[in-house]
């Protein structure tokens, strides 16, 4: 169990380590709140901020402090169970290894961006 639990934890850090930028912007507003938006346009003194869920608000300009890229986060399934004790930190490199390489071919893969929980489950590995 604490293997699974230790390699759960390796998948979310390697997603978190090479989330990728979206086509998506953080708004912070004067107020100190903040929005993830899906773009922004000026039209004449108005500013329009385009919803990621689609819609639109249209503000003035002045209550927007600024805009930053706003990044995409991938949660990758967790790898195949291992035998290998989570102190034992001889395998740290093999592990890293197999992590990084198991999430460039999950991030290669054509997914639907959203609906992806059944992808998420611990499965077992029967070795040939």
């Amino acid at each position: 169990m604490r293997i699974r639990a230790f390699l759960c934890s390796a998948a979310v850090l390697v997603a978190a380590l090479i989330a990728s930028p979206a086509n998506a912007e953080l708004v912070f507003f004067n107020t100190g709140r903040t929005l993830s938006v899906k773009g922004h346009r000026v039209e004449g003194d108005s500013l329009v901020l385009v919803l990621r869920g689609g819609g639109e608000i249209v503000c003035e300009t002045s209550i927007v402090a600024r805009f930053e890229p706003d990044v995409e986060l991938h949660v990758l399934p967790p790898l195949c169970p291992l035998n290998v004790w989570p102190a034992d930190f001889s395998q740290g490199g093999v592990l890293i290894d197999r992590a990084h390489a198991a999430a460039m071919e999950w991030l290669a893969a054509d997914r639907p961006t959203t609906g992806q929980v059944e992808y998420l489950g611990l499965h077992q590995h029967h070795p040939t």
